[in-house]
């Protein structure tokens, strides 16, 4: 699953936002990676294939204990949408056919295919 902190993925078309997702979770202990696994789970659920602008938020509100909270604790976030690859596929294509390894007809061909 594609997931990146800015608001768009170069290469990709969003077809569809399919909401906001929140997780809390601890990093200690290497628990960073579960909390991706988590999200990837629950962005699945709710029909997307990717998490654009993925945040990190301490969990504790309070000025005073962000600070003590900012290792123990986040609130990780981001939107899950739901996207097609149609221009990198298209880009991957013309690569081969400026290379030689395609004709133009098969471009053409292959072009006509992933548009429709």
């Amino acid at each position: 699953m594609l997931k990146t902190t800015t608001d768009v993925l170069q290469g990709y078309n969003i077809v569809k936002y399919c909401g906001m997702i929140m997780i809390y979770q601890e990093f200690k202990d290497g628990k960073l990676e579960i909390a991706f696994q988590e999200l990837e789970l629950k962005a699945n659920e709710m029909g997307g294939n990717a998490i654009i602008g993925i945040r990190f938020e301490p969990f504790i509100q309070s000025e005073v204990l962000r600070e003590a909270s900012y290792s123990a604790g986040r609130v990780i976030y981001g939107t899950v949408v739901k996207v097609d690859n149609t221009v990198e596929e298209i880009y991957k294509y013309k690569q081969l056919f400026d290379s030689g390894i395609i004709s133009e007809e098969e471009y053409n061909s292959v072009k006509n295919k992933i548009i429709k």
